[in-house]
Formats: C-alpha cells, structure tokens, sequence
C-alpha cells in the first residue's frame, strides 16, 4: 500500500508513480504515503465521471453539503486553475490554501491506537474492521467533505489498520494559482498548487521508518473548495492535472 504521501494529502490525500502512464503522481498530502491506492480509486472515479464536451466541460459530484445536499462542480479535474477563466496567483497564506493545509494537518495529527498490527495484512480471505476514532473523522470534517473527505477518511483508516502515523506535511513551492467556479448555492474555486513532500516521513507504532525522506517529490495538485454563504472554504474535490509537473 506505500506509494505515494499525501493529502490527505487529504488533501490528504491524498501515489508515487509517474503521470505519463495516466496514473496519479506522488501525492505529498492530503493526506499520506498509505492512501495511494484509495486516492486512486477516488481519480478513478471522478474519469469515469468526465464526458467530454464542448469547452471542455463535464458532470460529476463534487461533494456533500450540509444536510447532504450534492455540490455539482462540473469542470474536469484535471484542467489546471490557470486555463480557467479569470485565474490569479495566490499567496501561500490565502484563505482557500489555507483550507487545504488544514487538511494536511488533519492526517499530520493523526495517532493510530495501541491495538497490535496484523501480522499480515495483505493476506486474503475476511479481515477485521478497522474502528477509526471519531475524533479523527470529526477533525477531517472541519476541512473536507463529500469526496475530498472521503480520500482522507480512507487514508486515516489504512494508517489505523498498519499502525502509522506521519511526519510532517507537504510544503507549497512557489505561487498557488486560484479561478472561480461556477457553483449553485455559494462560491467554488479551484486552487492548483505544486507540493512538496520530500520531508514527509511515516513511522509505524514502535517509532520506526516505513517510508523516509525522498528528493523530487513535487507534484501538482487541484483542490476544488466550496462554501456556502456565511461558511468558511470546504475541500470538496482533489485531483491531479494531465502533467503533474512542477
């Protein structure tokens, strides 16, 4: 399950393989070094959502609102922030990148419990359940929701079930760039920002390194957020653009 660190992140987070062939690219967040596998499944969605169309557009959830209302974001994700209409530069400290931080710190600040490892988790046939703490979901909630928490919801839950925990969090290089979304029933944006997480490490419950350091761990990244009137940014939505590059 080791193939990328997050999202998270979740952001975050929400692997380590390379775009060319398609896949998602090393992740540095959202979320962590565990969830590669579920935030690819999360990508894997949100293309069997994407149906071409003219000026580029596609359906798709986007997310879950208060009262589990659906935030319809039709713009594919993976079309970078700065091909969108009205698009600027951002500082690191902006409102909406501060949000997807927040859930970088929501995998950073998790603590598997003291339950023992199982001796092989990998090997077939029923496993146990993983009870992930609800504080933990609760704390995600402050900053994600609807697919975007579900990806740190699933990176949380593999890092209980293998007895992690993470070190550190990705770092923005260089100048997030942000374009209104066109939304129903509030705001949306849509942030691109390169990460880096080559400081991101992950230690299992006796403190040991299961993944440490690495170099060229950049990659480009897009959160979707949302907010309804009144509220504060929510991640709904992350994804990779066609070249990960940075």
């Amino acid at each position: 399950m080791l193939g990328g660190l997050v999202l998270a992140g979740l952001l975050a987070g929400c692997g380590a393989v390379g775009a060319a062939d398609g896949t998602a690219p090393d992740t540095g967040s959202s979320s962590s070094a565990a969830a590669t596998e579920a935030r690819d499944k999360t990508g894997d969605k949100n293309g069997d959502k994407t149906d071409e169309k003219s000026g580029g557009e596609a359906g798709g959830d986007a997310a879950s609102g208060e009262g589990g209302e659906a935030v319809e974001l039709e713009t594919p994700l993976e079309v970078l922030a700065s091909d969108l209409p009205s698009s600027k530069p951002v500082a690191a400290d902006a409102p909406e990148v501060e949000q997807i931080a927040a859930v970088f710190e929501a995998q950073e600040t998790f603590v598997p419990s003291d339950r023992p490892t199982p001796e092989n988790p990998q090997a077939p046939g029923p496993q146990e359940p993983t009870e992930l703490d609800p504080a933990a979901v609760a704390a995600a909630e402050e900053s994600a929701s609807g697919a975007a928490l579900q990806e740190v919801v699933a990176s949380l839950t593999e890092f209980e079930h293998q007895g992690w925990e993470q070190r550190g969090v990705p770092v923005v290089v260089g100048r997030p760039v942000l374009a209104p979304l066109p939304a129903e029933g509030g705001d949306a944006a849509r942030v691109t920002v390169c990460l880096d997480s080559s400081q991101v490490t992950v230690v299992d419950r006796d403190g040991e390194v299961v993944r440490g350091p690495q170099k060229d761990r950049r990659a480009l990244h897009n959160y979707d957020l949302f907010r309804e009137p009144g509220q504060s940014w929510q991640v709904v939505q992350h994804g990779f653009p066609n070249d990960p590059t940075c």
